[in-house]
């Protein structure tokens, strides 16, 4: 997939083609690609529910403008793959998004947001094909530059594609190690790594953490589970956790800070104040974990700025070849973020997927009309079902 980057799809009769580079990109061996390669492509795009992959990638970034070139794929690799270009200005897109940054914005702001965003955005043609029915779920495809605008809050026709059928991102870049397209789900005794409220200022992430590992081992009482919390949950410890063994899950609560201009300089904040930067990650984590979820502000972000040396946590965790990733983009509420987490983890016990565990989450807040809903990101394929159905009851997450 990080081949698409330099691979320009048009909307030509000989689509096949590009879907042999699509195929290519995928890693399919050639003489299996027409046959196993479409097949593959098929389950990407139908399952849980019906897929639809849209790849937005960065034509030209200077000062003032961006070009973007969207291609959008249907269920047959012998359809039509709508391609078209739209030019953004920087300074318009950077004034929509300050709604996001500066207050917390009501109900009709976020709909009006979501209309504007899609205006400047989207090449005319796209809008009546991104209109998403319950049954359709998007996944977006992109590269930095297109990872700064909030696909979540982008409104396709009359709704937002996070709340209809669901939304999920892959970030493509050469520097991403892309994980395996099936992935076999964990065993009845997953490996979990909870880091909860290192600073002891946060009573809301501690209870998040005490809660999550109580649901673990009542769902799946082998579990194997390290906590860290308060004073115990350095900079140093973490590392040692991380290098030991792998994890199926490392869930984080507490604080987190993205620094735009120098995203290595930002990371999770541990005990003592001290900091556990993407690189540490990248450095630590030598087996690649399964999900990570973390439940800190701004955790989601990825930098424009990102160098083989240079990168925000997000990016760090996903150039480590970890499958999923849950974070928010902008600062969240402490109860909006209990609600989100409490959905999402009662539904992946069940042995749902993970984009069907995202898409309850942000169904449980919007159904109170929290915003956050629209704010939590999922790096990862949304097929991707890591639990067997355990013995959560409702309420125990």
């Amino acid at each position: 997939l990080a081949n698409l980057q330099a691979t320009s799809l048009r909307p030509d009769p000989d689509f096949p083609g590009d879907v042999e580079k699509l195929c290519r990109g995928l890693g399919i061996p050639g003489e299996a690609r027409e046959s196993r390669g479409q097949a593959r492509i098929q389950s990407i795009v139908r399952s849980p529910t019906v897929q639809r992959p849209l790849l937005v990638f960065t034509i030209r970034n200077d000062k003032a403008e961006l070009e973007l070139q969207y291609t959008l794929l249907f269920g047959s690799p012998a359809a039509a793959a709508p391609t078209a270009r739209r030019v953004v200005s920087k300074k318009e897109l950077a004034l929509k998004l300050e709604i996001l940054q500066a207050r917390k914005p009501e109900f009709p702001d976020i709909v009006q947001l979501g209309d504007d965003l899609a205006d400047l955005l989207l090449p005319p043609g796209f809008v009546n094909l991104l209109r998403f029915e319950e049954d359709v779920y998007l996944l977006v495809f992109h590269d930095n530059d297109a990872a700064q605008v909030p696909w979540e809050y982008v409104r396709f026709g009359e709704t937002f594609a996070a709340i209809a059928g669901g939304l999920s991102r892959r970030f493509i870049s050469p520097l991403v190690r892309i994980p395996p397209i099936a992935k076999e789900r964990f065993s009845k005794a997953p490996n979990i790594l909870i880091v909860a409220d290192p600073l002891n200022n946060l009573p809301g992430a501690h209870e998040e953490g005490k809660n999550l590992a109580h649901a673990f081992v009542s769902s799946f009482p082998r579990s194997q589970i390290a906590m860290l919390t308060g004073e115990e949950a350095t900079v140093e410890s973490v590392r040692e956790k991380l290098q030991r063994k792998p994890f199926d899950f490392i869930h984080y609560a507490g604080q987190a800070f993205y620094n735009e201009k120098n995203p290595e300089a930002g990371g999770l904040v541990l005990a003592d104040r001290t900091v556990l930067t993407a690189a540490d990650i990248t450095k630590a984590a030598l087996i690649p974990p399964g999900l990570v979820f973390l439940s800190s502000c701004e955790a989601a972000r990825i930098s424009t700025e990102s160098t083989e040396n240079k990168m925000g946590l997000a990016e760090a965790f996903l150039r480590c070849g970890v499958s999923d990733i849950i974070a928010p983009t902008w600062p969240v509420s402490d109860l909006g973020t209990v609600s989100f987490a409490k959905r999402f983890y009662l539904t992946l016990f069940r042995g749902a997927t993970v984009g069907t565990a995202l898409r309850e989450g942000r169904l449980e807040l919007w159904r109170t009309r929290d915003l956050d809903a629209l704010n939590w990101v999922h790096f990862g394929l949304p097929e991707h079902a890591p639990l067997s159905a355990g013995s959560a009851a409702e309420g125990t997450a």
